[in-house]
């Protein structure tokens, strides 16, 4: 982990991009019971390699510190190819993401998820209704801050994910 994430600070400083977004995470489950940390392994290493192929560097870790396995992916934001910065687009998830998992979960025998992408739409719009004050702006915040606290890894990246969200950062010296 240690060497990944000194690889991934040397992609970002050879073409100078050490500012915002600093890496990406996600996680991919499977039921309580459903499979094994090879097997779940092997979808991890199959799902990095076909979705972010040669362009991006990643790590993944299998996790069964919770009732069902799971999977860590973290990757960085700069591909080490071109310095272009990974671009998550709005319903990437459902549209890209998750198609790309339900293979490969199926060809392993597991349960897939089904994907509602006007579901997934109306989730987007729910949360722009937030964003933009219609509901209570301490929940957006809230869970900004809760989202942010689960994808850094230290209280810097932190700062920079919740900068990344748009907000002011002021610190008492």
């Amino acid at each position: 982990a240690d060497s990944a994430a000194f690889m991934m600070q040397e992609t970002k400083n050879s073409f100078g991009k050490i500012t915002g977004r600093q890496g990406h995470h996600f996680v991919i489950s499977f039921k309580p019971g459903e499979t094994d940390a090879d097997t779940a392994y092997k979808i991890a290493e199959e799902f990095v390699s076909e979705y972010l192929g040669d362009k991006y560097e990643a790590v993944f870790a299998v996790h069964d510190d919770k009732e069902h396995i799971h999977v860590h992916i973290a990757f960085n934001s700069v591909s080490f190819v071109d310095g272009y910065k990974y671009h998550y687009a709005n319903n990437d998830w459902a549209k890209v993401i998750q198609p790309i998992v339900n293979r490969l979960t199926s060809k392993a025998g597991l349960s897939t998820v089904e994907i509602d992408l006007d579901e997934n739409h109306n989730r987007y719009k729910d949360h722009n209704i937030y964003r933009d004050g219609a509901d209570n702006f301490s929940d957006m915040i809230k869970r900004d801050i809760d989202i942010a606290v689960a994808e850094a890894a230290s209280y810097d990246e932190f700062l920079s994910i919740m900068k990344d969200r748009g907000y002011e950062i002021k610190e008492d010296s």
